[in-house]
This record gives structure tokens, sequence and C-alpha cells, in this order.
């Protein structure tokens, strides 16, 4: 089922790649998402919601309707396996990281193996909350690897750690933020 969804999200995403170039969909993706997800939480955010419209305005109402199926997809993506970088994954997979535009992703094994290596230094329910800082935290892959080791050893990751995203590139954050914010709802 997994695989399904990633190959729906990639004839979706690939079908808007006819219009514009594959670099400016997957950044108007990200985003239209991130917005949409920060807006759910804060209203006043009046200068994202004109950012939104002026992104979502170049599209098509069709469009539109493919950018918003895109995220119901991740969506239904980290909700039959939390444990994988679903965005991470399909970005590889549609080589948009090749070119000048040269990122990529750790392996969510890679991921996984570190956090557990993080958790497995004494991380345990008592303790002071620990910071959990991702220097370049691209689609929030360590993080999330992090919350889910936590998790699966009965240790409260909203309370025992604070999670810090950095970036270089913003529209890494924004798939981060709307990753993290899908990934446990």
């Amino acid at each position: 089922m997994k695989e399904n969804i990633a190959n729906n999200f990639m004839e979706i995403i690939k079908s808007l790649f006819r219009k514009y170039s594959e670099w400016e969909v997957w950044s108007d993706f990200a985003s239209v998402s991130a917005i949409a997800s920060v807006n759910a939480c804060d209203w006043y955010q009046v200068s994202k919601r004109e950012e939104y419209l002026q992104i979502i305005r170049k599209y098509t109402p069709d469009e539109q309707q493919n950018l918003g199926d895109l995220l119901a997809l991740v969506v239904m993506g980290l909700e039959k396996n939390q444990d994988q970088d679903f965005l991470g994954e399909v970005y590889m997979r549609l080589n948009i990281s090749r070119g000048s535009k040269a990122q990529y992703f750790t392996p969510y094994p890679i991921c996984k193996m570190m956090s557990q290596i993080i958790i497995g230094e004494g991380l345990s329910v008592g303790h002071e909350p620990r910071i959990i800082n991702e220097a370049a935290c691209g689609s929030g892959v360590n993080l999330i690897a992090v919350a889910n080791e936590m998790r699966s050893n009965h240790i409260d990751y909203q309370r025992n750690a604070y999670f810090v995203a950095q970036v270089l590139i913003q529209w890494q954050l924004k798939c981060a933020i709307y990753s993290f914010h899908y990934w446990d709802a």
C-alpha cells in the first residue's frame, strides 16, 4: 500500500512538471503545505496567507486540487507507516536533486540507527528533557526517527525532548514542518 501511495504521489506531481519546472512545483508544494499546516494553528499569519494565495493563484483549479491531493497522500503515507521518510524517499525517486539543486536525504534506516544510539545513551523517563538538534534537517527525518525511537521505548517525546530543526534552504524547513505536523496527527 505504501508503494501505491508513493507512486500516486509521483504520478500527480509529474503531471504538474509539464507546465512548471520540477523544482518550482516541489518548492510550491512545500510552501503551500507548510502554510496550510501553520494556518491550522495560527490564524493571525496574514503574510503567510498572502504568500499562499500568491503561489496558488498561478495554478488552475485542477492543478490546485492536485496540490491538495499531494498533501493528502503525504498524510496517508505517514498514517500507513510513521517509521519512514515519505517525502525524502519520493524526492530522491523523482531525481529532483540532480544538477545545481543537489540536495540529498539521509536514508531512513541510517536515521533510525542514529536515533537508537542517541536514545541508548540513557534518555529515559524522569531525566531533564534533552535537546535534539538537527543541524541540517531536510525533511525532518532525523527528528522523526528520534521521536519514533523514544515512543518505542515508552518515552513521551513531547515532554522529554526539545526538537530543534535548522536549515539553510527554506523549502526544507517547510517539508520538515508538515512532515512532523502530520507524522503524529
